[in-house]
């Protein structure tokens, strides 16, 4: 239970946020730099979390 006036914040994990992209949209998360977010590279559990992600939209697969 939170106070009056307060809410608790789920954050979404790096896997919840690509399942709901299209591959359009990962195209553009995927390559963010590009597009002037003058971000921090993905590590590489992140890269291949998206890279996993383009081949279940590229594939039509079911989410892993």
């Amino acid at each position: 239970m939170h106070p009056h006036g307060t809410f608790k914040v789920r954050r979404k994990s790096f896997e919840e946020v690509l399942q709901g992209m299209d591959l359009e949209q990962l195209e553009g998360f995927a390559n963010k730099n590009k597009y002037g977010a003058n971000q921090p590279p993905w590590n590489q559990e992140q890269r291949e979390a998206i890279l996993w992600r383009k081949m279940e939209l590229e594939n039509k697969r079911k989410p892993r």
